[in-house]
């Protein structure tokens, strides 16, 4: 446990601080309303755990709050003023986007992705992978195989047998017939 000083981050100032962080759950305007350096308060945090586990609890209860704010916003709006010509003609409804793609992202990471540039970069390299290979197929010339050259052979060949074999039989009726004669 820290030894408090007379002049510094007293129990009420440490209260005044847990309560603001229970509010706005930014450290820096908590240690600011607090009047103490947002060093003391980190400090504190770091060495008392008691303290900690009051900061840990005050966050959880301003994210609450704070992502309450968040869903209003993105999904009912804020009421935002209409000014034409300098002067207000009405009102409308303005929602955020961005806070409600922010919010899907944070409530399921497994289906919404998760938030920063690693995810997306692995993803724009798979589908460039994919891409890739797709336009190389339509655009490069295709090459058969061993087996597909090898069964067009005997296809072929095939073909010409039987062609051989027909052109002999007319020959030989031709022949037979010029004998006859």
């Amino acid at each position: 446990m820290v030894k408090p000083r007379f002049d510094g981050f007293t129990g009420p100032k440490r209260r005044r601080f847990i309560a603001t962080l229970a509010k706005t759950g930014c450290f820096s305007d908590a240690a600011r309303v607090a009047g103490v350096s947002r060093n003391t308060a980190m400090r504190w945090r770091g060495k008392d755990a008691r303290f900690a586990s009051l900061c840990a609890a005050a966050i959880d209860k301003a994210a609450g709050h704070l992502e309450t704010l968040a869903w209003e916003r993105a999904v009912t709006g804020i009421e935002e003023p209409v000014i034409h010509y300098g002067k207000l003609v009405g009102t409308r409804i303005k929602r955020s986007d961005a806070i409600f793609r922010m919010l899907l992202m944070a409530s399921n990471r497994g289906k919404y992705g998760r938030m920063g540039a690693a995810n997306r970069s692995a993803i724009e390299r798979e589908l460039r992978a994919k891409v890739e290979a797709e336009v190389r197929a339509r655009l490069l010339p295709r090459v058969a195989t061993n087996q597909e050259v090898l069964d067009a052979l005997v296809k072929r060949l095939a073909a010409f047998g039987v062609r051989v074999a027909a052109e002999e039989e007319k020959r030989e009726r031709e022949q037979g017939e010029t004998e006859e004669g």
